[in-house]
Parts: structure tokens; sequence; C-alpha cells
């Protein structure tokens, strides 16, 4: 799940295999996410997906998501009024928000090195102080005529972005927020997490959830080696019996869920290679560590800043709550019992506590 905190709220959705984090902004009232696919930069790329919002923009109760996703159709038709072609999909279920989900397309834009077709999925999502706009594009071959919408092939990919779900930010908590991933969770239910289960049956629900597990292990573990990069290098770091990782590593369980995890995306990795081929297993590795350092790195520079005078006091704020055990991987977390399960099956059936 990529959850990102804008304007008050989270927005959290599924971020599609293939694509890496490309850019994030935010001016004054406007904020973009924009991630590409895989090896793809800058103006050349075949698909894009952003997020975008307006600040406050939610307060005219007199719009609606419908009106929103129009404003975006009519910015394609005027762009190119001789090829262009809309049609609507079923709205996504935002627990909680309403929600409108369309496909537009042209069949001839110009601008950039070449004209060329674009198609793009809009969902708006209506929050409690903005809306939000999830946008799947993909570029074509230019055509003078109104490009085929495949309404199946559309709505798949709206299905592969759900769960979409926003949630109150709480404060002081940190990423990976776990409080979301509890909502997440409690509506969905670990049958429903991904729509790519419709496009491999090899898929259980059961391996789903301990790769999304893992994937929070290692994705902490990220976060936590990142800023201990730049805390312990700190003078007065020197005075700490331990380093920040290894003190988190040491505290309850935190170091077992984290070994647990390792071999087990080992293993399951291995099984994929031996199924699919050495290229597939390395794919997925790829994409899976690619998703970790982004969230990871991005979480940690953002609480590090670009002020130096202010990051000892940044440090010592996150040794601290790393002793109150702000950090740790405990049982109010949705992905525990995936990792405790992990823990006793390496130990042999025992060692869980």
């Amino acid at each position: 799940m990529a959850i990102m905190p804008v304007f008050g709220q989270l927005v959290a959705w599924r971020m599609p295999t293939g694509f890496h984090r490309a850019n994030e902004e935010t001016q004054g009232t406007h904020y973009r996410f924009e991630a590409l696919r895989n090896k793809e930069t800058g103006e050349g790329w075949s698909q894009r997906i952003t997020l975008e919002a307006e600040a406050s923009a939610a307060s005219d109760m007199n719009r609606t998501p419908l009106d929103v996703a129009s404003d975006i159709a009519t910015g394609f038709k005027q762009r190119c009024p001789d090829s262009y072609y809309g049609i609507e999909l079923d709205p996504p279920a935002v627990d909680g928000y309403e929600a409108y989900a369309a496909v537009a397309g042209c069949g001839q834009l110009s601008g950039g090195k070449t004209a060329h077709a674009e198609t793009a999925l809009i969902v708006v999502v209506k929050g409690a102080h903005s809306y939000y706009t999830l946008q799947w594009s993909e570029r074509d071959r230019a055509q003078a005529t109104p490009p085929r919408i495949d309404a199946d092939l559309w709505s798949g990919r709206l299905k592969e972005l759900l769960p979409i779900t926003l949630c109150d930010e709480v404060a002081g908590e940190k990423p990976p927020y776990p409080s979301c991933v509890a909502r997440i969770r409690a509506h969905t239910g670990p049958a429903t997490t991904s729509a790519r289960r419709n496009h491999r049956s090899t898929d259980t629900a059961e391996v789903e959830a301990r790769w999304e597990a893992i994937g929070f292990t290692i994705t902490l573990q990220h976060y936590l080696s990142t800023l201990a990069a730049a805390c312990d290098a700190l003078p007065d770091a020197a005075a700490q019996p331990k380093g920040l990782l290894q003190t988190w590593q040491e505290r309850g369980r935190n170091g077992s869920f984290l070994d647990a995890s390792r071999m087990y995306q080992t293993a399951l990795v291995t099984a994929v290679q031996k199924s699919n081929g050495e290229e597939a297993a390395q794919r997925i590795l790829a994409n899976q560590m690619a998703l970790v350092r982004q969230q990871g790195d991005d979480e940690a520079s953002k609480l590090l800043g670009d002020d130096l005078s202010r990051r000892a006091e940044t440090c010592r704020q996150v040794r601290a709550d790393l002793a109150a055990g702000q950090y740790d991987i405990g049982r109010d977390l949705p992905m525990y019992a995936t990792l405790d399960t992990l823990v006793r099956e390496l130990d042999g059936g025992g060692g869980g506590l």
C-alpha cells in the first residue's frame, strides 16, 4: 500500500507492480505525487500514476466528485476536440466518502517531442477537507480518431488500485501509519486485499498477507537504518551504549520478526524462481525492495529535514520514541499475527509468545 499524508488526511491505495516513485511536491494549496513505470523518467513515460489534491476544496459543498472529474475531462476535450472519448466506471467504495470513476482519452495530443494518444483512469474522492484525484494514464501512438476505450481493461486497472482509503492523521504516528493499515484491513479482510489475485492463480490470501507483513517489517528496518546512519554519526551519539538500529532489533520481538521476514522473503523468491523462472523472481524481489527503499528513505528524509542545526534534537527525539516502544512491532498492529506465525514456523512450532 502507498500511504501519503496530504492536507490532514492519509490517502492510501495499492501501488501496482512495476512502478516507482518519481516526484512528490506541495506548492501552496496544491499537492502532487507521481509514479512512473520502472526505468522510465521525465517526459518519455508510457504509463503514469498521479495523486493530486487541492487543500480545502471540499468545503464547497455544491461540488461533487463528478463535478471535479468533469473539469478534468473538459481539459481533455479542449486539447483534442476532434478525438475525445470518455466513459463512466462503477465508482469504488471508499468508506465514508463520496467517489466517482471514469476513463477519458484523446486520440491525439500535442506537447512533448511528438504528438501522442493518451487515456486516463480518473478517480475522485471527496475527503474531509480536500478533493483527492488519483489517475492512471497511458500513452499510445497518435491517431486522428477517438481512442477505443476497453472498459474491462480499465475496470481491471481500477481494481489494481483498490482498496482506496482515507484515514485521519494521528498526532505523533509515524510511517508506515499502523492505524491506517489497521483500518484498511478491517474493511477489506485478507481475502480481498489485492485485485492482482484475479490475475495470478498461484496467489493465496495467506501468501499475500505474509508478503505484505514482511514488506512492512523490512520497510521499518530500512527507515530506522536511514535514521541511524544520520543519528549515530552525531557527536552526542558516542554516549549511547548501542546504535539506534541495534537498540531497536534487541527490543521485544523486533529482531525475531525481522529475521523471519528476511528468511520468508528468500523462501518465497526461491519458490517463484522454481515455478516461473529467475527473471520473474528477481522482478518480484526488485519491486518490493525498490518500494522499501523509496518509502524508508523518503520518510526518513522528511523527519530529518535539511536543517542540520536541528538534527541533533530530532535524533534525541527518535531515541526517546524508540525507548518508549513507538517503533516496536506489537500486538496492536494488524500484521503481528502473521509475523508471529512466521517466527513459530521457523522455530519448529515453538518460540511464540
